[in-house]
């Protein structure tokens, strides 16, 4: 079956709620912005672009993160 939602807000959405793992062959030291945490809610992550123009920042240092189907590879 072919995934049913074409949106990608709905992709940002799921990103935002489930999280990303980061594969060991990422450098996000030197290909990225520095992933920052704050002291309100949800602040650290990942800043993306789902083509064509979406943006979102993605959580990637959270415990909910481990069981997440999403992964960054280089």
């Amino acid at each position: 079956m072919k995934y049913p939602y074409t949106n990608p807000c709905y992709l940002k959405i799921d990103l935002f709620c489930r999280g990303m793992k980061i594969a060991p062959g990422c450098d996000l030291d030197n290909d990225a912005r520095p992933v920052r945490r704050t002291r309100a809610g949800l602040g650290s992550g990942l800043e993306i672009v789902i083509p064509p123009d979406l943006y979102a920042n993605v959580p990637i240092e959270e415990k909910f993160v481990h069981g997440t189907p999403y992964s960054l590879h280089k």
